[in-house]
């Protein structure tokens, strides 16, 4: 699953919600949560704001990092690195 996009891994993984929902929650339309997605654009600030407010509000367990990096990625990096003594 590392090919999965942050965006992605958080609506699924994090909220398992729809696209549809996941505009909901973050203020923009369904296709734009599918550029997302893709990573066609570039998520707005005004977006991840309020994505990170609905997950604390939900009590989800979230970090503002996944914006930016799939969580398996950093795993992936933590091994490797073990691996060599790093």
């Amino acid at each position: 699953m590392a090919s999965e996009s942050p965006i992605r891994h958080i609506r699924r993984a994090v909220f398992g919600v729809t696209q549809d929902e996941l505009a909901t929650i973050g203020g923009v339309s369904r296709p734009r949560v599918s550029r997302y997605e893709t990573q066609a654009d570039t998520p707005t600030f005004p977006f991840m704001r309020r994505v990170r407010e609905e997950a604390l509000r939900r009590g989800l367990a979230f970090s503002g990092d996944w914006f930016f990096e799939h969580p398996a990625a950093r795993l992936g990096d933590a091994a490797s690195d073990e691996g060599t003594g790093q």
